[in-house]
C-alpha cells in the first residue's frame, strides 16, 4: 500500500497511466490525441453550450500544464490553418481573432493553469479538482467576455430585448457592447457550465482511486504474495 501511495502521491494522471515513454505515448501522440478530443467535444452540444470546456479543464488537468498547454496550441494550429475543429465544425485564420477568439486563446491559459494545480495535487480531492476548474474557467470566461464586448453589440447580433430579462435589458441599453458580452458570453451558460464543472470535477479523483488500485494490484508485495 505505501508503494501505491508513493507511486500517486505527485505529478498527473497522464504521467501515472504513462509512467513508461513508449510510441504510444510519446507526449506528442498525447497532444494529438488531446487536440481531437478537444475537437470531437467542439461538436457535442449540450444547451446552450459545447462539452469543450470540460473537456479542455479536464484535459489539462490530466496532462499538466506543459502537455496540456501544447495540445491546446495544437488545436488552436489546426483550427487556424483550416481544419473544422472549432465548435460548429469551423476553421481557418479569421476565427483566431473574431468573436470566439477570447474564449479560443482563453483555452490555453485554462488548461495550463488548472494543469500546474494538478501538478500539485489539486485534482486528488473534489473541493480542490472543483475550485481548480473554477478558477480555470475565470481564466477561460474573462478575456472570452472582454474580447466579445470590444467587437459586438445587441443590435449585430440581432437581439429581441423583449425576451432578455428586464436586469439585462436595461443594462444592455445603458452599455450594449460590454454588457451584452457578460449576459451572451457567461451569465446565459452559467447552469449549464456549473453541471458540468462539478461532474468533471468528480470524475477525477475517481481516476486517481482507480489508478491507485492498479498500482497495488501491480506491487511487488502483491505479486510475491
Amino acid at each position: 500500500m505505501k508503494d501505491t501511495i508513493t507511486a500517486t502521491a505527485g505529478g498527473t494522471i497522464a504521467a501515472a497511466l504513462f509512467p513508461t515513454r513508449t510510441r504510444w505515448s510519446h507526449p506528442a501522440i498525447l497532444a494529438v490525441v488531446g487536440a481531437l478530443i478537444i475537437a470531437i467535444s467542439a461538436q457535442v452540444s449540450t444547451v446552450p453550450f459545447t462539452m469543450q470546456t470540460v473537456a479542455i479543464l479536464t484535459l489539462g488537468m490530466a496532462y499538466g500544464w506543459r502537455l496540456g498547454g501544447v495540445t491546446l496550441l495544437l488545436y488552436l494550429f489546426a483550427g487556424g490553418i483550416g481544419l473544422p475543429v472549432f465548435a460548429g465544425g469551423k476553421g481557418g485564420a479569421a476565427a483566431l481573432v473574431g468573436p470566439s477568439a477570447g474564449y479560443l486563446w482563453g483555452f490555453v491559459f485554462a488548461a495550463m493553469l488548472v494543469g500546474w494545480l494538478a501538478e500539485k495535487g489539486w485534482d486528488r480531492s473534489f473541493a480542490r479538482a472543483l475550485t481548480a476548474m473554477i478558477l480555470g474557467s475565470a481564466v477561460l470566461f474573462i478575456p472570452g467576455v472582454l474580447w466579445l464586448g470590444y467587437l459586438l453589440d445587441p443590435v449585430a447580433w440581432g437581439v429581441d430585448l423583449n425576451k432578455v430579462p428586464s436586469f439585462w435589458a436595461d443594462a444592455l441599453l445603458a452599455d450594449a457592447g460590454w454588457k451584452w458580452s457578460l449576459y451572451e458570453g457567461l451569465w446565459k451558460f452559467r447552469y449549464s457550465e456549473s453541471a458540468k464543472l462539478v461532474l468533471a470535477a468528480s470524475t477525477l479523483p475517481v481516476c486517481w482511486k482507480l489508478i491507485g488500485r492498479r498500482s497495488e494490484r501491480r506491487s511487488p508485495s502483491n505479486e510475491d504474495a
